[in-house]
């Protein structure tokens, strides 16, 4: 039987970043997300509160409450999957 342990668990961006996942909203694809308008205005109006967290080119963005952007080189298909290792974990 597992024990549910009452931590929060976190997410690693890359880059010594971590997140704790109750924070994040979302996880999205920098390629097929900002094919839409309104993405690319969404993050272009977040310049200010965004963070590149590492300087290889981004794959994919992790949007936080307060609208805080992460953006990551890591694809947005390798970071969910760490989501769900870290809420099974829990």
């Amino acid at each position: 039987m597992k024990r549910r342990s009452n931590k929060t668990p976190y997410l690693y961006l890359g880059e010594n970043t971590l997140l704790s996942t109750a924070d994040i909203v979302g996880i999205f694809d920098l390629d097929t997300s900002t094919l839409s308008d309104d993405t690319r205005r969404f993050l272009s109006a977040h310049n200010g509160v965004s963070q590149a967290v590492s300087s290889e080119l981004p794959k994919g963005f992790v949007l936080t409450r307060g609208d805080r952007v992460f953006f990551t080189q890591l694809s947005s298909e390798t970071l969910a999957g760490r989501m769900r290792k870290a809420a099974e974990e829990q």
